[in-house]
């Protein structure tokens, strides 16, 4: 999986551990706004240590509220990298590699590991927490007793630099002896993404021996690790090769001792950014190695970039707390901080072609507030909250030549997987998508995908209007309950006079055939400035245009049936959707990045 994709499934998790340490901050501060009342030393520290239980308990509900949506968010993490891994071999079976012993038996154990790792974590966070409290009541205590600064001026001190430091998931100790403390979100990444890849890796070699796959591509990236001395913790050097899985050969070294793979340093170890693909011989294209000299340049700004994100997110947690005490002069200076540190990091990526600015690792407090509001529906009428299709941008809008010729669902005649057969509520949305400029494409539909599997019924609820309300049935411009018995030609009057010119649409119907549950499609419709109407099956990629031609491709819509002993008129559902917006969330989840 590409490293983009696998940030948009890691998003949701991180966007829940930054909400845990905002709450957390915030939690800390509101217990001690009320100093202006201050008129005893002894007494208001006695008052503080008896809100010390009621602050942690506190602290653990925060936790508890948001542990069965990171728990649900990590499953289906895990599930997609399986998923996804496996569609990787075109031509094998899918179910077959989904369910097999080896895979089901990693995923099993990788959400157990995971599952420990964010308990581990939890419990870091809560000592964190505690231990700020206690830093800010004892520090402020200090130096208001020896006359240094008055309550007031030394809990805003502490209360500023408690912002600043944040609250840390873990914590360790350097050879020289010093204490490094990573912040909560920057624990969850590294432990999640280790796990992930892990998941990631193992299924994808356990596919591999199953499939009798033994040589292996390590990907690159510009900006892989560098070191000097060790060679597996050396990404840069054992980056963008060939290796075998099971032994070795003059030619091609083996991967778990050329590349470490299982140390932490190494491949697939601590913020490795690498992946993995089966290699054929005199099939598989290999791109050109990147020059190690660029590289090292490359990861040297890279690391500048990071500690200026860092930066950005500590003004942003100082501005959270300033808010919460409701101190102007600290909003002030909070609000001047973040400017100036935002301006920084924004000058440094301007005038570093290779760099780009990663939002996700500066958006904190207010803008995650926005987002879990808005859940990036509506996308982004800010720069901040752009929204992406598996990690793609949207770049300049495709015009239907080029949003189609089969880019919509490029594996539509691949005999391995039948779910490129099935996955026409996935093309309608996907050729929309293209069309508004993401380089995307359809994934299939397979029943252990459950996102596609609920869109095949409803395949409405990838859209929503521009203030993000959910669309529902009642929005459809022709509903699937028809008033009058309709047949081919009157319902071709019908959509002639109800679609507007140069509009793009949906239409989803039932196959004439018995049953209610009788298999149904789904179809783009597209009219010109002089209305004239073209059906696009986007999942076979067939062009349908002219009066007798659509109304021959209308007699296969299924115009009645019986439910409950009750004949009800049915005729085509259609939809306008280009004025509507794309759920971000939802199509993150059954489209993919275009080869």
């Amino acid at each position: 999986m590409q490293e983009a994709e696998l940030e948009v499934l890691l998003k949701p998790i991180l966007e829940l551990y930054t909400q845990i340490e905002i709450e957390l901050l915030e939690n800390i501060a509101s217990r001690f706004d009320n100093y202006p009342t201050i008129d005893g030393s002894l007494e208001w520290y006695l008052d503080k240590m008896q809100e010390f239980g009621a602050f942690k308990q506190t602290n653990v509900k925060i936790l508890a509220k948001y542990a069965g949506l990171s728990s649900k968010e990590l499953k289906h993490l895990m599930e997609e990298l399986v998923f996804r891994s496996a569609l990787e071999f075109k031509g094998a079976n899918l179910n077959a590699l989904l369910n097999s012993t080896a895979n089901r038996n990693t995923l099993s154990s990788i959400l157990n590991n995971l599952e420990n790792d964010i308990k581990i974590i939890n419990t870091k966070a809560l000592e964190s927490a505690e231990k700020s409290y206690m830093d800010v009541l004892t520090k402020s205590t200090i130096e208001t007793t020896s006359g240094a600064y008055s309550y007031q001026e030394s809990i805003k001190h502490g209360l500023m630099e408690m912002a600043e430091k944040g609250i840390s998931g873990a914590t360790y100790e350097r050879s020289n002896g010093k204490i490094v403390r990573y912040s909560l979100e920057g624990t969850v990444r590294r432990d999640i993404l280790t796990r992930a890849h892990q998941a990631s890796f193992e299924t994808q070699m356990n596919n591999m021996r199953e499939l009798g796959h033994n040589l292996i591509y390590v990907s690159q990236h510009k900006g892989a690790r560098v070191h000097k001395t060790n060679p597996i913790a050396n990404h840069a050097g054992w980056q963008g090769k060939v290796y075998m899985l099971d032994g070795s050969s003059s030619e091609y070294p083996n991967l778990f001792e050329a590349t470490g793979y299982g140390d932490i340093q190494g491949l697939a170890g601590v913020n490795c950014r690498h992946h993995i693909s089966s290699y054929i011989e005199g099939v598989t294209k290999l791109p050109t190695r990147v020059n190690e000299e660029e590289n090292e340049r490359i990861y040297q700004e890279s690391q500048e970039q990071r500690k200026l994100e860092r930066d950005v997110r500590k003004a942003k947690k100082e501005l959270a707390v300033a808010k919460k005490i409701d101190d102007k002069d600290l909003i002030k200076k909070a609000k001047g901080k973040l400017k100036q540190r935002t301006e920084k990091l924004n000058d440094f990526v301007d005038n570093h072609p290779d760099m780009r600015r990663d939002y996700a690792r500066t958006r904190t407090i207010e803008e995650h507030e926005k987002m879990s509001k808005n859940t990036q529906i509506r996308g982004a009428e800010t720069k901040i909250n752009e929204p992406t299709i598996a990690g793609e941008h949207a770049g300049k809008p495709m015009a239907h030549e080029e949003a189609d010729s089969g880019k919509v669902n490029p594996n539509f005649n691949d005999t391995g997987v039948d779910g490129y057969k099935t996955n026409c509520q996935t093309c309608v949305a996907v050729y929309e998508a293209r069309r508004r400029g993401f380089n995307v494409e359809a994934h299939p539909n397979n029943k252990s995908h459950p996102e596609l599997e609920k869109l095949s019924h409803a395949s409405w609820s990838i859209w929503c209007k521009k203030d993000g309300t959910k669309i529902t049935r009642k929005d459809f411009l022709i509903n699937t309950i028809a008033d009058n018995k309709m047949d081919n030609v009157s319902f071709y009057k019908l959509m002639q006079e109800k679609l507007v010119p140069n509009a793009r649409y949906t239409m989803r119907y039932q196959y004439a055939g018995t049953g209610i549950h009788s298999s149904g499609h789904i179809v783009n419709l597209l009219t010109d400035k002089n209305n004239a109407i073209t059906i696009y099956d986007a999942q076979s990629n067939t062009v349908v245009q002219g009066d007798v031609n659509i109304m021959s491709y209308l007699n296969r819509v299924k115009w009645s049936q019986v439910v409950q002993g009750v004949k009800h008129n049915t005729q085509p559902g259609i939809l306008r959707v280009d004025d509507k917006e794309i759920d971000y969330n939802i199509a993150n989840k059954v489209m993919r990045k275009a080869k």
